[in-house]
């Protein structure tokens, strides 16, 4: 997991005295707004995997690779990426279907985001079709230059 912090300095210009100034509070977890693109149980992109897409170029990469199973392939879901960007999250392959995978919220922790995903599976006793699947969950958000982190519940 990468975790970047960036440090911010201030000036204080013709000060008659130096004073030290006590730090700022930090502010409290922010959630922010998501909205879902695409959600489901098929998926071509191989393997498990998380991925940010920051311009349209790289969302209509990752659209083709995922939707290259699909015939006809659906159609790409619009972004408007001057404000936003697109994050995702594959599961991997599965054996059987009932499995899940949903970006549940974001949050703003300083100037890191943090995806919140929570993975299910089919219970122990439940009757599943026989039937490989690869749950994806798909969301546009805000844009955010900063890190990113996933975190699978």
């Amino acid at each position: 997991m990468l975790v970047l912090i960036a440090l911010g300095m201030g000036w204080t210009a013709c000060a008659p005295a130096r004073q030290e100034q006590a730090a700022p509070p930090v502010a409290p977890a922010a959630e922010l707004h998501l909205r879902t693109l695409a959600r489901g149980d098929q998926s071509g992109l191989d393997g498990q995997r998380t991925f940010v897409a920051r311009s349209p170029e790289a969302w209509r990469e990752l659209w083709k690779e995922h939707s290259s199973p699909s015939l006809p392939p659906p159609q790409i879901p619009e972004v408007d990426f001057s404000r936003n960007m697109v994050a995702g999250i594959v599961l991997g392959p599965r054996p059987s279907a009932g499995y899940a995978v949903e970006i549940t919220r974001i949050e703003r922790i300083g100037e890191r985001l943090v995806l919140h995903a929570k993975s299910t599976e089919p219970p122990a006793d439940a009757m599943q079709a026989t039937v490989m699947t690869q749950p994806f969950h798909f969301v546009a958000l805000p844009r955010h230059e900063g890190s990113i982190e996933f975190r699978v519940h």
